[in-house]
C-alpha cells in the first residue's frame, strides 16, 4: 500500500496525517513526553473509526532504558496492548544519530547522514520466487523521501499488510528526531 504522511501545523503539539488512496487513514498526535524531554508519546488513531474493536497504535518512551521507544498496537475493546517492534536513538558523531530499528526478531540500524541523502528501506530475509531459480529480497517497508527539517511530506511504501501502523510510527519517530537533530 502507498502512504503519504503530511506534517500538519498545530500549536500544542505535532500533529500528522496518514493518506492512503485520496482517504484519510489516520491522525497521528505526537507530545513532548514529561518524563523524559527529548522524547515523544505518539498516538495513531482514526478519529471516524466505526467501533471502539479496530487498533490503532501508540508509541511511549520505554522507562527502563533511555532514547528508547516501545511501539504498540493496540485495542480498547479487548483491553490488548501487543508490542510490534522498538527504535532506539544515540548520538554517534556529531550532529548525526544512529537508528536502531527492532520488529520481531529482526534488526535493522540507520544513520541521521544515510537518512537525508537516500532513501530509507527495510528488506526481510531473502526469498526464493518458486517461478525462478535466483533468491530475491522481499522489500517490507519504503520511505521514498530523504528526512529533512524542511520536508512536510513523505510517500512511503508497506508491503507488510498486517500492521501498517507501526512502520507509520517509525517514519513519524523519524522525522520528529531528523527535526530535532536539525535544530540542535
Amino acid at each position: 500500500m502507498k502512504y503519504t504522511i503530511t506534517r500538519e501545523f498545530s500549536f500544542t503539539n505535532e500533529k500528522f496525517q496518514v493518506i492512503c488512496d485520496s482517504k484519510s487513514i489516520c491522525t497521528v498526535k505526537a507530545t513532548p513526553c514529561k518524563e523524559f524531554p527529548e522524547q515523544y508519546n505518539i498516538k495513531l488513531f482514526n478519529p471516524m473509526r466505526k467501533s471502539d474493536e479496530e487498533d490503532y497504535c501508540l508509541v511511549e518512551p520505554d522507562g527502563k532504558r533511555p532514547r528508547n521507544y516501545l511501539i504498540y498496537s493496540t485495542n480498547d475493546d479487548k483491553n490488548m496492548k501487543t508490542l510490534f517492534g522498538q527504535l532506539h536513538w544515540e548520538i554517534c558523531s556529531y550532529n548525526n544519530y544512529r537508528y536502531t530499528i527492532i520488529i520481531g526478531q529482526k534488526l535493522y540500524q540507520v544513520r541521521s547522514c544515510d537518512l537525508k541523502d537516500r532513501r530509507l528501506a527495510i528488506v526481510d530475509a531473502v526469498h526464493r520466487n518458486k517461478y525462478s531459480t535466483t533468491d530475491y529480497p522481499e522489500l517490507l517497508y519504503q520511505v521514498i523521501d530523504s528526512f529533512s527539517k524542511s520536508n512536510k511530506k513523505y510517500h512511503v511504501n508497506i508491503h507488510d499488510k498486517e500492521w501498517p501502523l507501526g512502520y507509520l510510527a517509525i517514519t513519524v519517530l523519524l522525522d520528529l528526531h531528523e527535526c530535532k537533530r536539525s535544530i540542535d
